[in-house]
């Protein structure tokens, strides 16, 4: 009887035991599964990740490119993203929105199996280089300078080099400095300071600055006899290989030039000619070299894109600079961005601007510059000008700053995230 009751017993603890066996055992597998499937969710989400990130640097690489060869034929500014691009053994699909230099890009990663991941970043384009030219003065000439009847320098100052006779009813508004030892301002209605060696015939608003001659002039500030002449200055300083690089990248036209209405232009290296004829209007983009004449005809315009903001470029000429009949020049519609003609003409004039055209920023270190019959310009460097005819120099009216920015055109995408925006949904 006793031997029964044990073996009762032993049989109720066996199945106890295989019960907890059991027990633990499913315990066990359903660790095993739920491990399984956090690491399982753990790699899908390293992956998709991994995926949705490659649409982030595709979406920078196509907004910055040049065409649309890996872009789904869509580039640069219309950039808007793709869908179902496969990568791996997944895909990825990216949506951008806004415009200008600011956009906000959604990448969705997505591999079999249900998982995703959704990355939302902002994209700012980065700001473009700049390098600078110096234009302290309204009118800046280092051999000579002829200021005819009626003409105008709105309120920048003045340097010559060589004596400045005015004509009659010529105003310059701000300071004049003459630094040619024995140099001579005569004839002249000054707004500002006058300071010269010899200063004759002349009403001066501001303190005079003479050394040995004061003479039938009126002084509206303080007189100061016995001053030192003047400093020498330097033109504006103008890197002309550097720029005529920066036109070249961007490829060459053959031949003379002349764009329909509604052109853009540049970078450019035009291997001749640039002509705008009547009511022709052109965008610049980016620098331009011309290494004939440019030729700008009735109610034609050159005007800054808009993306460059405050900054400024440059359209380089070999030969003259011909503007005629209200063709203008416009800046990007920000305040501080001009259009900056150079030319590396020897002729005098190497630029010449008449009949109601202008208006831009115009140097020419080794020629000259006539503005006539009602032009302008916002400021001339040159080794001489020839102001004639009603014409103005507007300097401090259009806020031309004196270190004007010129954009520098560069390689490669120019966008990048803006930090502190990127973050997983």
């Amino acid at each position: 009887m006793m031997r029964g009751k044990n073996s009762g017993f032993t049989l109720v603890l066996s199945v106890a035991v295989i019960a907890i066996l059991l027990y633990a055992s499913v315990g066990l597998l359903s660790i095993a599964v739920m491990e399984r499937q956090t690491a399982v969710k753990y790699h899908a989400g390293i992956q998709t990740l991994q995926i949705a990130d490659s649409g982030v640097q595709k979406a920078l690489f196509c907004l910055g490119a040049d065409d649309g060869d890996g872009c789904d034929g869509s580039y640069g500014e219309s950039y808007a993203g793709e869908a179902g691009i496969e990568l791996g053994s997944g895909t990825f699909t990216t949506d951008i929105t806004g415009s200008g230099d600011e956009r906000e890009l959604t990448s969705i990663g997505v591999i079999p199996g249900g998982y995703s991941t959704v990355l939302k970043v902002k994209l700012t384009r980065t700001p473009s280089a700049y390098t600078d030219t110096v234009f302290d003065y309204a009118l800046m000439v280092t051999n000579g300078a002829t200021i005819s009847n009626n003409f105008t320098v709105e309120n920048g100052p003045v340097y010559s080099a060589a004596d400045i006779e005015c004509g009659n009813n010529a105003e310059m508004e701000g300071d004049i400095f003459v630094s040619k030892t024995g140099g001579t301002i005569d004839n002249c209605d000054i707004g500002g300071e006058a300071h010269a060696d010899r200063i004759i015939d002349s009403d001066i608003a501001g303190d005079c600055y003479y050394n040995d001659l004061w003479d039938k002039s009126d002084c509206g500030g303080t007189l100061y006899s016995g001053q030192p002449t003047p400093e020498a200055r330097n033109l504006p300083m103008f890197d002309e290989p550097f720029w005529q690089a920066q036109a070249e990248a961007g490829g060459t036209i053959s031949g003379d030039y002349e764009p329909t209405d509604g052109s853009v232009l540049g970078p450019k290296k035009i291997d001749g000619d640039l002509t705008l004829g009547n009511n022709v209007d052109v965008t610049l983009t980016g620098p331009v070299w011309i290494t004939g004449s440019l030729y700008m005809t009735n109610n034609s315009t050159l005007t800054l894109d808009s993306s460059f903001g405050a900054l400024s470029t440059v359209v380089m000429v070999g030969g003259l600079i011909d503007v005629v009949n209200n063709a203008a020049f416009h800046g990007s519609g920000t305040a501080g961005s001009y259009i900056l003609l150079y030319t590396s003409s020897t002729s005098d004039p190497a630029i010449e601007i008449r009949n109601n055209a202008g208006t831009a920023v115009y140097l020419a270190p080794y020629g000259g510059v006539k503005i006539w019959n009602n032009a302008g310009a916002v400021a001339i460097a040159a080794k001489y000008a020839s102001l004639e005819q009603d014409g103005a120099i507007s300097y401090d009216e259009l806020g031309l700053p004196s270190d004007l920015q010129l954009r520098i055109e560069t390689d490669g995408t120019d966008w990048e995230i803006t930090p502190g925006t990127w973050r997983k949904l």
